[in-house]
């Protein structure tokens, strides 16, 4: 009976024993670690399920749009030169056969200044009459009535009170023609003398300055402008009329440039450079190198 008890309680010892040593074993960590590790996959489980608020970013600004580019200008095309108008009518004129236009003639080039040319070259249209033409003082003219334009009259009121301050009295005899009143001067010339005299002394229709309103003939008082040339006026003249902007057209000794013989009693007013074309000792076109 004592045997039996000793044996029981050998093998229980045993039972525990082995229990023990199990748990101690690599197969019982191996174990445990699964445990604890599913028990982990069940917590990230658990924390993928919990749903997180992200939060909502934020829009992009809209790129501003860039600026269009300014189209470049086009550039402007070059005018084309006008052709030269027909020259019929009045441009092409005749008195009983005879030519009253020159040769080779050509259309005033005119300035923004006061230094128009118009000689046996360069011609005037019939239709051309200045914009500012006003009227000469009935007190300053030899006889008749007159016009030049405004800059050349006013310039022109100076000069005599000037002249008048030394006891001297400039009068105008002549000033701005129109192309009829030049072509009627011209054809009562060719009646009693030659075109090719007439041609030294009077100028064809569309040819005279005068038709410019800032030429005019100058007297000496009441007398005619053919007696000016030796008077005390026309010597005052010659030495002071280019301080107001007049300089003499027909100098002596000049008729192979101008085309006309020397005429001392015809000024013309070019302004501002009177005083230069004075000292120069030049005709307008050698001035202006025409």
């Amino acid at each position: 009976m004592k045997k039996a008890k000793v044996m029981f309680i050998v093998l229980v010892l045993i039972l525990i024993l082995t229990s023990c040593i199990r748990a101690n074993t690599p197969d019982g960590t191996a174990e445990l670690n699964e445990r604890e590790t599913k028990q982990d996959n069940y917590i990230e489980k658990e924390d993928v399920k919990t749903p997180v608020e992200k939060p909502e970013p934020e829009p992009e600004p809209e790129p501003e749009p860039e600026p269009e580019p300014e189209p470049e200008p086009e550039p402007e095309p070059e005018p084309e030169p006008e052709p030269e108008p027909e020259r019929t009518g009045p441009e092409v004129d005749t008195y009983n056969g005879i030519n009253l236009n020159y040769p080779n003639w050509k259309s005033v080039i005119f300035r923004d200044d006061y230094l128009t040319i118009v000689n046996k070259t360069y011609k005037l249209s019939a239709y051309y009459e200045p914009s500012d033409l006003v009227d000469v003082n009935r007190e300053y003219i030899t006889y008749g009535t007159a016009t030049m334009r405004k800059p050349a009259y006013d310039a022109f009121v100076k000069m005599r009170e000037a002249a008048s301050a030394e006891g001297l009295t400039l009068n105008i005899s002549n000033s701005y023609r129109s192309y009829a009143t030049q072509k009627r001067i011209y054809l009562a010339y060719l009646d009693s003398d030659s075109q090719d005299n007439v041609d030294t002394y009077s100028a064809r229709p569309g040819h005279s300055e005068h038709q410019l309103g800032l030429a005019a003939d100058f007297a000496a008082g009441s007398r005619s402008l053919y007696a000016f040339n030796g008077t005390a006026e026309q010597q005052w003249m010659e030495n002071n009329a280019h301080k107001y902007g007049f300089i003499l057209r027909y100098m002596p000794n000049t008729s192979h440039i101008t085309g006309y013989i020397y005429e001392s009693w015809h000024y013309r007013y070019v302004g501002d450079q009177a005083e230069q074309i004075k000292n120069s000792g030049l005709t307008l076109e050698e001035y202006l190198g025409y």
